[in-house]
Order: structure tokens, then sequence, then C-alpha cells
């Protein structure tokens, strides 16, 4: 491992972009690389400005990658990490391109998690060289977004990066590389901790069906935590993490309550109080976000946080006997409003390898690799 470690940020979006002009402005040598089918609307913009253009309160500037690339041999070729930054409905067809061209002593590591180390495991088994390493992040590092085809803003970056490895006896050697880029990465007993406690999952779907009405209207037009987040919904937020804290008992995991992480998050940011919703309310950082999305667009975040958070949480506690009546209502309301089956489409126990196990076995598995 160079003491300057070199990094292929792989995906153009707002936050690859954002992630890839953060570490070229802090010195490190860094490839930015795209899919193919997404080049036109992700990269080919930065390519023809000949960088990224970053606005906002974490830094300024432009900034212009080693490399900008849709060839992932060229990406990821001489680097000591791989970092993915698409949302999880990009990760299959991703994970395909960029496993089996990994080299010797890479570590592939994806943010935001979603069940990502433990969904991939066997194909990175089978596709990726003996000793490169798989990691996930419990969630990416900034509060971002795109303005513009080739202009970043950013708001905020998270105060706590926890990450895994997967088995967890690797996650030492990623932290001590991640901690180069970031000091404030931590470890996470296993992937189980960073998939359980991905922020994003709690802190969406709620607000966003029990105001479905308001969405609808403005066409997701909307400041989400301040138009959204109420002591109602705040309620309901808490209940669901009530059911993931109860998911955690039953696996003997110690979980971080969802109103901590947030403070670990956004602290410096504003982020206090005693209830989810007044610590929503008060993250400075949120206070800007409108989504400008349909329910219904395929790129919405809600197409992430339904189908790979909500729908393996509700899976899992079945197979575990650990209720979720408020995952359950949201994922059904969820269903009829966007008429698309979610307990169909997401993921379930049997497509994560996991039907069957006992709680043992699988913290065994997310723990050891096996």
């Amino acid at each position: 491992m160079s003491e300057k470690p070199q990094v292929a940020v792989c995906g153009c979006g707002a936050a690859g972009s954002t992630l890839a002009a953060y570490l070229t402005c802090k010195g490190f040598k860094v490839n930015l690389y795209e899919h193919p089918d997404f080049a036109e609307k992700g990269l080919k913009p930065f390519q023809e400005r000949g960088g990224i253009e970053v606005r906002g309160a974490v830094f300024n500037g432009f900034f212009t990658p080693n490399i900008m690339t849709t060839d992932i041999q060229e990406a990821l070729d001489g680097v000591d990490i791989a970092m993915l930054t698409v949302p999880a409905y990009g990760h299959e067809k991703f994970a395909k391109t960029i496993i089996p061209n990994l080299q010797s002593g890479q570590i592939f590591l994806n943010w935001t998690s979603y069940w990502f180390c433990i969904r991939f495991s066997q194909m990175f088994k089978e596709k990726a060289p003996e000793d490169a390493i798989l990691s996930e992040g419990r969630i990416y590092p900034f509060a971002t977004r795109r303005l513009e085809p080739a202009l970043i803003y950013t708001d905020a970056l998270k105060a706590e990066l926890m990450v895994a490895a997967l088995p967890s006896k690797n996650t030492g050697v990623v932290l001590k590389l991640l901690q180069k880029l970031f000091l404030q990465a931590v470890a996470a007993a296993n992937v189980l901790q960073t998939t359980l406690e991905c922020y994003n999952v709690q802190a969406t779907p709620a607000p966003t069906f029990l105001n479905v009405s308001w969405w609808e209207k403005t066409h997701g037009d909307i400041a989400f935590n301040e138009d959204l987040m109420t002591p109602g919904v705040g309620r309901v937020l808490e209940g669901q993490d009530k059911e993931k804290m109860a998911i955690g008992k039953a696996l003997g995991l110690d979980l971080v309550p969802g109103l901590e992480i947030t403070k670990r998050l956004y602290a410096h940011m504003g982020a206090r109080g005693n209830t989810i919703n007044e610590v929503e309310r008060n993250t400075e950082s949120a206070k800007v976000w409108r989504p400008r999305h349909e329910l219904d667009d395929p790129t919405c975040l809600l197409a992430e946080d339904i189908p790979y958070g909500l729908a393996p949480l509700s899976s899992l506690g079945r197979m575990l006997g650990v209720p979720t009546p408020t995952i359950d209502a949201l994922l059904h309301i969820a269903s009829l409003v966007t008429r698309t089956d979610f307990w169909k489409i997401g993921l379930t126990v049997e497509k994560l390898g996991l039907a069957g196990m006992n709680a043992k076995q699988i913290v065994n598995y997310a723990t050891e690799g096996r």
C-alpha cells in the first residue's frame, strides 16, 4: 500500500464526481470511470469541460482527475482502491464490470451499503483475485447535488464514515488505507452493521409516503426535511428504527440507534435534539435538498431505499421472527402508490443467500465470509 493511495472512482453522477474532485483537490491521483451505458449523461460533460467544477460549503474550485474514461481496465490500472458511487439499482451492472477486472491486492469499496458485500460475495470469490478485498461503507461521504451537467454543489462532508470488509479480518486493511483519504473513517463490526445502519433507508421512505399528495402536486419540488418532516412523521421513523434495532438484537448485534447516527454524521451541521424529527429539521445541510422527482421515476432515490433497504429488512425480520409492522406498512403503501410490487422485486433472504440460516449462521457469514 502506497503512502499516497491512488484511487479509481466508479460512477460519474453527483456522488462520483464530487468524490473524484475532492480527492483530486487533496492531492491524490484519481481515475474517474463511468460505465459506457451511462457515459453520455454522466461522464461526457466533464470530459468536454476538461474537469469538474465544484461549489459549496466543503470545497470550491475546478478539478481535473488523472484520467476520465469508460475503459475499466485503464481506470483500475495501478490503483490501490476502487470506490463505487452509484445507486443500489446500478450495483449489479457495475459489479459485473469491475470485479473481474480487479488487480492483485486492490480494495473494492462500495458507498453506500445496501447489502452490497453479501449480495456480491460469491461473484467476488469466483471472479476477483484471491488477495483482492471486498468492502462497503455505511453511507457515502458527502451531501451533494448536480446543478448543471458539469457543475456540482456540495453541502456537507459527513463526520463519521463507517466501513467493513467481508470477511471482517480485512477491515483493518481497508481502514488503514481509507484513513489516509478520510480521517473520520471508523470500523464497523461487520457488513451487517454497515447495511442495517444505512441512514438513507431510515430517512426517506416515511416522510415521502406520509406526504404523498403534496409530493404529487409539486412533482417532488419540495424542501424535503422542512416541508415533510413533522413530529408525527418523526414518530413513524422512530417506530421503523426500533424494528431495525430489534432485528439487530436478534442477530446479537449492538446497532447504533438512528437518532445517534444522524448526530454523528451531521453534528457539525447543527444536528441536535431529543427526537428524530428535531434532529432532522435542525440539520442545516438537509434544508436545501429538493428531490424534484416523480415517485415512479426509476432514478428516484426511493428506487433504492424501498427494494434494497426496506424489503430485505422485512424479509430478514420475518425469517428471524422479529415483527416489522412499520416497515411492512411503508412497503405496502409504496407498492400501491408507485404501482410496483416491491415485495416481489425487492431483495429477500432468498436472493441474498441467507434463507434457512439462523442468527448465528448469518453473523458468521457476514463476519467470516462463509
